[in-house]
């Protein structure tokens, strides 16, 4: 139950960015690109420490955008919603097991 209520929040959480994201862009007059119908997976989640591993590199590749947004974001709104996206993922990710890290993302960059 733990593992799916984590699962359920992670989703929520990635709709609700992504939506925020969406009407961001729309208000400074970029024209977002639409969202993919369906996510493949980096892997097919079977067992628990399947669908932790997943976890935590959706999170972890999740962080690591987002820390490329708070390097670029060209006002202050923007980069203060980039350091919250960013750390709502890096949060998650311990959800899925991950071990906190002084510069969450920074790892899945250099990858």
């Amino acid at each position: 139950p733990e593992l799916f209520a984590a699962v359920s929040r992670a989703y929520d959480a990635h709709l609700a960015r992504r939506d925020e994201l969406v009407a961001l862009l729309q208000e400074r007059g970029a024209e977002p690109v639409a969202s993919a119908a369906t996510y493949t997976l980096p892997s097919n989640p079977v067992t628990e420490g399947d669908v932790r591993r997943t976890g935590r590199r959706v999170e972890e590749s999740s962080a690591a955008r987002y820390s490329l947004l708070v390097r670029d974001a060209a006002d202050r709104d923007a980069r203060t919603w980039a350091i919250e996206a960013l750390t709502d993922a890096a949060v998650r990710a311990l959800d899925f097991g991950s071990a906190p890290r002084a510069f969450p993302g920074a790892a899945e960059l250099s990858r």
